[in-house]
């Protein structure tokens, strides 16, 4: 990841820096995620199939395990298990992400343009080789992950993190998500959300703006933002 730059205003866009989610917007993980979900409740003698119907989108490591497995309901059984997914996770998913359509035209063009980060419920040994994986690790100037916080998403700490890092106010940070999760997240940093539908999310109504993906030009995509803007 590179130095820091300094943040430059651009008032027709209405934001100075853009963070994004990582699963479901600059990568498909889905069915590596379902994989690793599968393993764990077959490792604790659940039917895997449970995972194919349990909707873990955007919750954090403990949130899935709670969901995945509610036989546990001992804290310490519970934090064992997270470890086993995440475990688990680190051999998978990184392997089998691949990139969402227009991010690997739109991020290196971004970047040139304006700071960008990284904020992901993903836990850091997960996310970092996500992003190796699709080839786009190199253009994020920080790329957070949910240990590195007191709270997970929905709580606001990962994304006033990731505008404290890129020396930004909260306020003239986009975050592009994808999420019901992740937008509300967004929103109680106080930061501006646009929310991707792409990947089969639902629109969430308290996202500022709605992309069907990231098949856009720089251009097209500061002037979506700045037509929401106005």
């Amino acid at each position: 990841m590179s130095a820091m730059r300094p943040v430059t205003a651009t008032p027709d866009a209405g934001f100075d820096a853009v963070v994004f989610d990582c699963d479901g917007v600059l990568a498909d993980t889905e069915e590596a995620w379902l994989l690793v979900e599968r393993e764990l409740c077959r490792s604790y003698g659940v039917d895997p199939e449970h995972a194919d119907s349990t909707d873990t989108r955007g919750v954090s490591m403990h949130d899935s395990v709670r969901l995945l497995l509610p036989q546990l309901t001992r804290d310490d059984d519970r934090l064992e298990a997270a470890h086993r997914l995440i475990e688990i996770a680190t051999s998978i998913v990184g392997q089998r992400a691949t990139p969402l359509p227009g991010v690997l035209g739109l991020i290196p063009s971004l970047r040139d343009e304006f700071p960008i980060a990284v904020a992901s419920n993903s836990p850091t040994a997960v996310l970092h080789p996500v992003l190796t994986g699709i080839g786009l690790q190199q253009y994020f100037e920080h790329a957070l992950g949910a240990d590195q916080v007191e709270q997970p998403k929905p709580a606001p700490d990962l994304y006033l993190l990731a505008a404290h890092r890129l020396g930004c106010d909260p306020a003239r940070v986009l975050v592009v998500e994808d999420s019901a999760t992740g937008v509300r997240a967004a929103r109680a940093a106080g930061c501006r959300v646009v929310q991707v539908l792409g990947t089969g999310a639902q629109p969430v109504d308290e996202a500022h703006a709605w992309l069907p993906d990231l098949q856009l030009t720089v251009d097209a995509f500061v002037a979506a933002m700045a037509a929401q803007e106005n």
